[in-house]
């Protein structure tokens, strides 16, 4: 059970950082196209 719930904390922190790579990518491009 140990295992399986550091399993869904790297699956969940890996999400977030997707979630904010995208998020500032999208933020940038706006930015760059709105200049």
């Amino acid at each position: 059970m140990a295992g399986d719930m550091g399993y869904t904390a790297g699956v969940l922190a890996l999400f977030y950082k997707v979630a904010i790579a995208t998020a500032l990518l999208r933020l940038l491009s706006l930015w760059v196209s709105g200049r």
